[in-house]
Formats: structure tokens, sequence, C-alpha cells
């Protein structure tokens, strides 16, 4: 055990490093740049609601480079191990597999951990510059936007494993993202659907991450607040998540190489 958690906290970190020079840090520059320009062009267009504009935009875009950057990150860390053979030479080691594929999880989360950090350090020092002060509610935001990320992790890895194609995983990763944000208006259809098609899209929608659980800013703007709370966000996205990398660990160990 002593073993296998030395190794998860060394592919953790060589993950880190690998993915901060190759990938996060030209996303980073490139956030900079779309959210200056943002500033100088809504905030001519919403001169009366410039915070919140700048606010729900910034906050928007993170949420979006942290789901490009989760759902690549994590489909493409085993597949490219797999199809370069580097994975032969890992396992060949006393790597265990479930610390290989924790590893390379982990190490990702923390890659977008400090993507998301940078990005609102970004936002928040053009908010203001700009006369504005970010509250309790906007990291709140932050924070969520990195749990959603987790979960998005989670799945990527699973649905990788399965598909075994960057693009199919791609692809269903974020069919499963968009269908989570309007999960109550599918669930309002597949009620109402009959046939073959409505039994078979019930059980299929409890596979679907609710995204609304994640949806901070309206919730706990809001008077009272109406979100469930962080533990219930935390417990959801943990529970996700676990099931997610359970199965994955699962799949890998049947896996030859």
């Amino acid at each position: 055990m002593r073993t296998g958690l030395i190794a998860l906290k060394n592919i953790a970190f060589q993950v880190f490093r690998e993915q901060w020079k190759n990938r996060f840090f030209q996303l980073i520059i490139i956030f900079g740049g779309l959210i200056i320009y943002a500033a100088l062009l809504l905030g001519a267009m919403a001169v009366e609601q410039e915070e919140r504009v700048l606010t729900d935009f910034g906050l928007g875009l993170i949420d979006f480079v942290g789901l490009a950057a989760v759902v690549f990150g994590c489909a493409t860390a085993i597949l490219r191990d797999i199809e370069t053979k580097t994975i032969y030479l890992i396992l060949s080691r006393p790597v265990p597999r479930w610390s290989y594929l924790c590893g390379k999880y982990a190490g990702i989360m923390l890659t977008v951990a400090a993507a998301i950090a940078a990005m609102g350090a970004v936002h928040c020092s053009l908010l203001l510059l700009k006369g504005f002060r970010p509250g309790g509610v906007y990291f709140a935001c932050l924070g969520a936007a990195w749990l959603k990320t987790c979960l998005m992790g989670g799945l990527t890895v699973l649905v990788s494993l399965i598909s075994t194609s960057l693009l199919s995983s791609v692809v269903i990763s974020v069919v499963f993202w968009t269908l989570g944000h309007f999960l109550a208006e599918v669930r309002f259809i597949a009620d109402h659907m009959g046939g073959v098609a409505g039994l078979l899209l019930k059980p299929f929608l409890y596979l679907v991450p609710n995204m609304a659980v994640f949806d901070m800013k309206d919730a706990l703007s809001a008077v009272p607040p109406v979100h469930a709370g962080a533990g219930a966000v935390l417990g959801y996205c943990a529970l996700y998540v676990s099931v997610c990398m359970a199965y994955s660990i699962w799949l890998f160990r049947k896996k030859e190489f």
C-alpha cells in the first residue's frame, strides 16, 4: 500500500509538470487576452450592468476553459501512453495499476486547480481595476467550477477506457456535460416520451451528472440562499468520482499490458 501511494504521488507530480509546461500555461495566456478584450468591449456595451456582465462572462469562460482542459487532459493521459507503449515501461516497474490511474487523474486535477486559480486571479485583478470587489459568492463559484472539473475528469477517464478513442472520448464527455446542465428538461421530456425510446432514456439519465448542483452563482445570490450547501456539493462530487474511478480501475486491471 505504501509503495502504491508513493507511486501515485510521483505520477501525479510528473503529470502536473508535463501538463503545465505543455498546455495550461498557454491556456492562461489565452484566457488573459480574452478577458481583457471582453472588459474593453462589454464595458462599453453594458454601462449600467458592467459588473454583472464582466463577472458572469469571466466565470463562464473559466468554466469552459476548465472543461476543455480536463476533458482533453484526461482523455489523452492514458491513451497517449498506450499508443506510445510508454505504459508497458511504467507498469513493468513495481507500480500498481490503481496508483497509475489515480496518479494520472490527481495530476490533471492539480493542474486544473492551478489553472483555475491563475485565471481567477487574472479575472479578480481586472474587476478590481474596474472598481468592483468580488465577494464570497465569486470564490464559491470558482470552487464549484473546480469540483465540476473533478467530476468531469473522473467521467472522462472512465469513458476513455471504454471507448479507447480520443475523439469519441471527448465527444461523449461533452455530451454528458451538456446533458447535465439540462438534466431537468431532459427528464421532463423522458417522462412524456412513450415507446421504447422513453424506456431506454430514463435509466440512462441516472448516469448523467447533475451539473445544476454546482450552479452557485444564482442560488447563493438569491434571497434567501437556496443552494444545498458546500457539504452536499462535495459529497455528490466525491460519490460520482469514486464510482467512476472504481469502475475505471476494474476495467484497467482487466486490460492486458
